[in-house]
């Protein structure tokens, strides 16, 4: 079972998953819960893996920005594809951060 599919099951206690929106604006995020760092940032990594394929071969990150709202803090990853064109997710990471 790959990561992906450990975050899209809740768990007993809701520590590993997680839900929201598609992440294409702030209103949108993708809400990640996880027990540490390390975890929701590999999250957010194949949470776009799993929409725009391997990462350094498919696509590369642009920039990587944080963001603090509404009591919450989200990461900004915006990826740059093969042909050029940039696309932009908001991860609230306000569980692990």
């Amino acid at each position: 079972m790959g990561i992906l599919s450990l975050f899209r099951r809740k768990t007993k206690n809701n520590i590993l998953s997680f839900e929201g929106g598609q992440g294409d604006s702030q209103e949108n995020a993708v809400v990640i819960h996880a027990p540490n760092s390390i975890i929701g940032i590999m999250a957010e990594y194949k949470f776009i893996e799993n929409q725009y394929g391997v990462r350094n071969v498919n696509w590369k990150l642009f920039i990587q920005s944080l963001i603090k709202g509404n009591g919450k803090n989200y990461d900004l990853l915006t990826i740059e594809l093969k042909d050029g064109t940039k696309k932009s997710f908001y991860f609230d990471i306000t569980n692990f951060f």
